[in-house]
This record gives C-alpha cells, sequence and structure tokens, in this order.
C-alpha cells in the first residue's frame, strides 16, 4: 500500500471519513476499496463505491464540476445515502474494556478501566495530570480490594496500570466517560444531569457542561437545586433559564409552598430566597412587571372617574341652560286663557291675588328649567 493510502486509511480509522484530497482521486479510492475489503471496513467499501460512481458520473455528465470536499463526514450532504458513522458506537465499547487498558479510575471503591491517550486527546485536564505524573493517584487500592476484574492482559503486554482515585460517584464519572469518549450523554434524570454539570466543570469538558445546561429545564421540584448549582459554578445560561421561570411561575410556587408547608412550622420561600440569593426575586420581579404590566393603582384611577363625572355634569349643566321655550309658550297661553276668564266673570280683589301666584309660578317654572 502506498503511503497516501496508508495515510487515508488512518484518516478513516481515526476520523470515520475520507480526507478531502482522496475524493475524486480514483486510483487512491481504488486502493482504499482493496484495503478496506482486506480489513473488513464495510463503511470504508461503501464510502469508496459511492466516490467512484459519483467521479463516474461527473466525468460522464462532461462537466467542470468538482467534488473536492465532500468526505463523506457526518453532516455533509451526498448524493446518495450512506450509512451512519460508527466512531461513536465503537470508542463508546473501549469505556471499561480492560484489554488495551493503562488507567483505571477508582469510584466509590469500584474501577473504571479507561485509556489514557483518549483522555489526554479529549480533555486538557487529563492531560495535564497524566504528564504530570500522577504520584500522588497510584497504588491507593489493591486489585483484590476492587470490584473489576484483574487486568492481566495489559500486564502481560507491559504496560504499568495507572490507579487514579477520583472524587464522583461510580455512575457519575462513568457517564463523563461515555461523553469523552462518544461525545454524548446518557438520559438520566435531573439528579444525573446536575451531577454531569458538576463534573464537566470540575474536569474542563465545555462541551458536556454546554449539553448539561440545555437539558436541564426548570421545573417546580428542580429550580431551587439549579439556582443553587448556577450559583456555585457561575453558570449564566443556567441563572437565565431559573431567572425566566421565576419571572412567570413566582406567584403560583408562593401558593403551592403554602399549601403543603405544615402551619406549626411554616416556611418563608421569599426569606429563604433573600438570605440565600439576595436580589434575586426583585429582579424576578422587575421582569414579571415588564413582561405583564398591571393596571395603575386605585387611587390614581379614582381621581380620574371623579373628573370624568365632574365633566358629564358640567355638560349637562350646558346643555341645560338653554331657554325653555315650554315654558314660553305655557305663559302665553296662560295669558290668553286669563284675558278671558276675566272678560267673563268678574274677579274683584282676587286679580291681585291671582296675578301675584301667575308671577311666582313663572319664576318657579323658569328656575328648575334653567338648572
Amino acid at each position: 500500500m502506498q503511503r497516501d493510502s496508508a495515510r487515508a486509511l488512518l484518516v478513516f480509522l481515526y476520523t470515520d471519513g475520507l480526507p478531502d484530497y482522496a475524493v475524486g482521486d480514483v486510483p487512491l479510492l481504488g486502493s482504499l476499496r482493496r484495503a478496506a475489503t482486506t480489513f473488513r471496513l464495510p463503511r470504508l467499501a461503501l464510502l469508496c463505491d459511492t466516490f467512484l460512481r459519483l467521479v463516474a458520473t461527473v466525468h460522464a455528465a462532461d462537466t467542470n464540476t468538482t467534488i473536492h470536499g465532500i468526505s463523506g463526514r457526518e453532516g455533509l450532504a451526498l448524493p446518495w445515502e450512506l450509512p451512519p458513522p460508527t466512531l461513536a458506537r465503537d470508542l463508546g465499547s473501549l469505556v471499561g474494556d480492560t484489554e488495551f487498558a493503562d488507567v483505571r479510575f477508582i469510584a466509590e471503591g469500584r474501577a473504571i478501566a479507561a485509556h489514557r491517550f483518549v483522555l489526554e486527546n479529549r480533555c486538557e485536564y487529563f492531560k495535564a495530570m497524566f504528564r504530570s505524573g500522577m504520584s500522588e493517584g497510584q497504588g491507593l487500592y489493591e486489585e483484590s480490594d476492587l470490584d473489576s476484574q484483574p487486568t492481566s492482559q495489559s500486564r502481560r503486554r507491559g504496560k504499568e496500570m495507572l490507579d487514579v482515585v477520583v472524587p464522583d460517584s461510580f455512575v457519575g464519572f462513568l457517564r463523563l466517560l461515555i461523553f469523552i469518549y462518544t461525545s454524548t450523554l446518557p438520559d438520566g434524570s435531573d439528579g444525573a444531569l446536575l451531577e454531569d454539570l458538576m463534573a464537566a466543570d470540575r474536569y474542563g469538558v465545555t462541551d458536556m457542561r454546554q449539553m448539561c445546561e440545555s437539558m436541564l429545564a426548570p421545573s417546580p421540584q428542580n429550580w431551587q437545586d439549579l439556582l443553587r448549582a448556577a450559583d456555585l459554578l457561575s453558570c449564566q445560561p443556567l441563572s437565565l433559564q431559573v431567572l425566566a421561570y421565576l419571572r412567570d411561575n413566582y406567584p403560583h410556587l408562593v401558593r403551592e409552598e403554602n399549601k403543603t408547608n405544615d402551619a406549626e412550622d411554616p416556611s418563608n420561600i421569599e426569606a429563604e430566597m433573600c438570605v440565600e440569593f439576595p436580589g434575586l426575586l426583585e429582579r424576578a420581579q422587575l421582569l414579571r412587571r415588564a413582561q405583564n404590566p398591571s393596571q395603575p393603582p386605585k387611587w390614581l384611577i379614582k381621581p380620574s372617574e371623579s373628573e370624568s363625572e365632574e365633566s358629564k355634569m358640567l355638560q349637562r349643566k350646558k346643555t341645560s341652560r338653554a331657554f325653555p321655550i315650554w315654558a314660553l309658550l305655557l305663559a302665553l297661553a296662560s295669558m290668553v286663557v286669563y284675558q278671558y276668564v276675566s272678560s267673563v266673570i268678574v274677579l274683584g280683589p282676587l286679580i291681585y291675588i291671582i296675578n301675584i301666584s301667575a308671577v311666582m309660578v313663572g319664576f318657579v317654572v323658569v328656575y328648575y328649567s334653567l338648572q
């Protein structure tokens, strides 16, 4: 096998894809196809067949289209469907495998076999730890004290197994190793994800920390734990999630807290939060008021209502001060009737009384008409 073919084969073994210089090179693809048959690599054989077919299609079309830059890695579009990559699955099967392991982590008295070359290339923390000697973490456990099988295969190859004691739980550190090997995180409860977040921060695995932050969601059961974790780890995205949750659900949380608390031993959630996280509830309430502005208080509403009532009364007074035409017509009719009655009947001294009474009634009618 030529040097370029061997190099392309190693690139495939490490990345599950082909290098860019191999795509479109028919002799190199043919050499890789033969190597795939020899070493029983079905995905590499399918990749070579796909690219050879693509090259033949481009040449048959007699176009200037280039196919460089398409390597078959995950996320790149190809004219034909390819089988999914298996690199993560294959690396995940190495977690805990003692055959080629050269380091053993002790968590809760139980051992987990791992591989230094993977850890050093995937995590700066382990790279610095292994290259510094790690004399402080070696020889703390005998093999008979561990739950794992003796690593006799590694010792037969002349490798010295390095034992490292970690403060994590066995399941938590196993999940950390699975992410380092596969870049995937197994499903778990909120407690498991919080432990993953702590481990990612402790060992400086940024991708795992970001994934945990995206998978954690505040709820009535866990929002306080998330808030404490965000404050401990200075996790701004998680803190903003909890703040938004309090903005939308704080009154409901207070009511539920009052229902569940015992009357003899009440717990004031506001007092606890103000002591542990000063200023947090004020920020949540300000955000809530900004999102859902409430009506003005009654002492601001009443003056406006009274002002409107006074304006209505003034309007009515203005309209009611118009001259009463009906009163004038009634007075004219009374004069006609009075003239007719005085010509028929002799009233004598009653004339003065009738005149004065008529004038007074007229004044009363006009006064009340103008109100």
